[in-house]
């Protein structure tokens, strides 16, 4: 069967419930991640089948990176018992990211993603974004951002805009914007799901979100400016996952694969990225204030920090919020130390550091 080339298309994908059951080393693993309004499948979702169900019982818009005609979306025909093609994920993918639309499909609750490649194909990398034409801002822009690329969105009005990439780290850096309002804030979701989540990053003043380097460790992310109005941002590839830090500036630790989403606290994304943080770092300012979002179950994931010899240890599912200042709030020098290693499947977290000049002011953070 012929597929006729579809240009200019993306794929919205429903992030409803992920299965993933591959082989690794000899033992059957499985992972899921599951939203309200959607899914995000990955290689490791194909299962010992090469096959994977996705949700679309409503229609939905699914979006990929992958451009390979062995896979594809199938239909299972419940007469015939046969999954039949809708189409390759080379007419899905869209060939212009930065101006794609969605790819449609109708409503069924049979629809499969497929490796059909040879036995010995090894699966490639990518990201399958399926949502639920009922979802929430659902005509959010969705862009793909592709190894060693950056994007520079300008003059953007969308109040949302969601990231997809296959790599296993990207960097928000350079916003500018005519008001902090109530945003920015970053994601590790789709934009169907920023109102049931935790935001990774939460802007403090728009002098250090112009000067933050916000990287992401997860194959889908969200940026929220909070209100419709001017703002740019870049965007880019960070394949070494490298965390940019300076004073007076915000920047995020997290584990690989984060979600950060309270009614699906067990679940997260897969990454290559080695599920160890260890840094030391040290700046000279008037306070420190740290904001940890906390999915972990027990004491074995808990997260370490020290700053000036003071260690704290934390774990559970829980916020937390620490203020450090200096002495009669005057320049202290802040030496911090972080370290994590991830022990249990799904244990992840987030944690945002800013260093001020200014005198700091504990800011709301949302809690279990």
């Amino acid at each position: 069967r012929e597929f006729p080339v579809i240009e200019n298309l993306c794929v919205p994908v429903m992030i409803y419930h992920l299965l993933s059951i591959f082989l690794l080393l000899g033992s059957v693993v499985e992972s899921r991640v599951a939203f309200e309004y959607s899914e995000v499948l990955q290689a490791t979702d194909l299962g010992l089948g090469n096959r994977a169900p996705f949700k679309c019982e409503n229609g939905c818009q699914v979006y990929t990176d992958a451009s390979t005609p062995r896979m594809f979306i199938t239909e299972y025909n419940e007469k015939t018992k046969a999954y039949e093609v809708i189409d390759t994920f080379s007419n899905v993918v869209a060939p212009n990211a930065e101006s794609c639309s969605p790819y449609n499909l109708e409503a069924s609750k049979n629809y499969f993603i497929e490796n059909r490649g040879d036995i010995g194909f090894k699966k490639q990398s990518f990201v399958f974004y399926a949502v639920d034409n009922n979802a929430p801002d659902i005509d959010t822009t969705v862009l793909i951002l592709s190894d060693k690329k950056t994007m520079t969105m300008r003059m953007n009005m969308n109040k949302l805009t969601t990231i997809r990439s296959n790599i296993d780290a990207v960097t928000y850096t350079n916003y500018e914007g005519s008001s902090l309002s109530a945003g920015p804030r970053i994601y590790a979701t789709g934009f169907d799901a920023v109102d049931q989540c935790h935001p990774l990053y939460t802007s403090r003043t728009l002098e250090s979100v112009s000067a933050s380097n916000i990287t992401v460790f997860s194959p889908i992310s969200t940026i929220d400016f909070g209100i419709h109005a001017y703002h740019q941002f870049t965007v880019a590839a960070n394949s070494e996952g490298t965390i940019v830090k300076s004073v007076n500036s915000s920047f995020v630790y997290s584990s690989a694969g984060y979600v950060g989403c309270e009614n699906i606290k067990d679940q997260s994304y897969t990454s290559s990225s080695n599920n160890i943080v260890q840094d030391q770092f040290s700046f000279e300012a008037i306070s420190l204030e740290v904001n940890a979002d906390l999915f972990l179950q027990t004491p074995a994931d808990a997260l370490n920090i020290t700053v000036n010899g003071d260690k704290v240890i934390l774990f559970g599912f829980t916020s937390k919020n620490i203020v450090y200042h200096g002495a009669s709030n005057a320049l202290t020098t802040f030496d911090v130390d972080i370290r994590w290693t991830g022990k249990s499947a799904n244990a992840n977290f987030a944690v945002q550091f800013d260093f001020s000049l200014a005198n700091a002011t504990t800011s709301p953070v949302s809690s279990f």
